[in-house]
């Protein structure tokens, strides 16, 4: 048994798994070995392989922060991609990575995390119906990892279009918590989705001879789709900053308008208060200080001012 191999085919038309040396060795059409970077013994693991995995390979191999890129060798290349996260209790945009190795006939890929699109490709063999060649493989996990991508996008445009729904309706209703969401899980899936469409683009032009012209067309498909997820992705921050922008002229309105009533509460009470102030004096000579009416006359008096104001302000169409 080879310690630390999560699971491993032989490629051509015998897709048996894969446990030991030997039978890495007994595929003559290559075969892929699928490696847990979590077990302490993958390292030793991987430099025993019967196949060459230089030492520069491994280490990029057993990495523990990559970013999406292809680095040729002599003796083959590295493939580090990503994919969202779809395991449980995780956030999408805390995308997995998945590093492969290929010397033209073998693969070698190295993971920390679970990765659907890797299930997929077991399940794929489960069923004898797993890629045939090194070539085959790289384009079946490409093409897997982007389709993975597309429930998370739609997810996310679905989102922005129920709050920009909400805030039609009703704009008191708009989150920008929820906003700050969606721009920030679009930056962080753009921040790997660039690099890995540069990868992708890299080994489409081919400078590894590994694949063959229908692959390549495949390829370019994926490239197609991964382009318009990320045109997704830009369309949704810019939606998602319109929405905020709104939002925040909403706000700045309301505010304007409820000062501006409180603007209004104090020019009608301005001339009551001084008023009120003025004869409320202890000094003699107030008038009406002996005149048992007095209040009613001058409470009436400051009703009239009122609503002389009130009028004024409507005829200024200030009200």
């Amino acid at each position: 048994m080879i310690e630390g191999l999560l699971c491993g085919h032989g490629f051509g038309s015998n897709n048996k798994a894969i446990d030991s040396h030997d039978a890495i060795t007994a595929h003559k059409d290559g075969a892929w070995l699928h490696f847990d970077m979590n077990n302490p013994n993958t390292r030793t693991s991987i430099e025993a392989l019967p196949i060459n995995v230089p030492p520069l390979v491994v280490d990029a191999l057993l990495a523990e922060e990559t970013r999406p890129r292809l680095s040729q060798f002599e003796q083959g290349f590295v493939l580090n991609l990503r994919g969202v996260n779809l395991n449980d209790n995780a956030d999408p945009e805390d995308m997995v990575s998945i590093r492969l190795w290929c010397d033209g006939k073998n693969i070698v890929t190295a993971r920390i995390r679970r990765l659907k699109a890797v299930d997929d490709i077991r399940q794929s063999y489960a069923h004898n119906n797993g890629p045939k060649s090194a070539s085959d493989f790289i384009i079946t996990l490409s093409s897997s990892l982007i389709l993975r991508m597309e429930p998370t996008i739609d997810k996310m445009d679905e989102t922005i279009a129920l709050i920009e729904e909400h805030f039609l309706e009703d704009q008191k209703m708009a989150s920008g918590e929820s906003l700050l969401t969606l721009r920030r899980r679009a930056v962080v899936l753009k921040r790997y989705m660039i690099p890995q469409r540069d990868a992708l683009q890299l080994l489409h032009s081919d400078p590894t001879g590994v694949l063959a012209t229908h692959h390549k067309q495949k390829l370019g498909e994926v490239l197609n789709r991964l382009s318009i997820y990320l045109e997704n992705l830009d369309a949704l921050k810019e939606r998602a900053q319109i929405i905020k922008e709104e939002i925040a002229a909403h706000a700045n309105e309301l505010m304007n308008k409820n000062m501006y009533m409180l603007s209004i509460i104090a020019a009608i009470f301005l001339p009551l208060g001084f008023l009120t102030g003025l004869l409320g004096i202890n000094i003699a000579g107030i008038p009406g200080a002996e005149y048992p009416y007095a209040f009613f006359v001058f409470s009436a008096m400051l009703v009239v001012i009122v609503i002389s104001q009130i009028l004024l302000f409507k005829y200024k169409n200030w009200l």
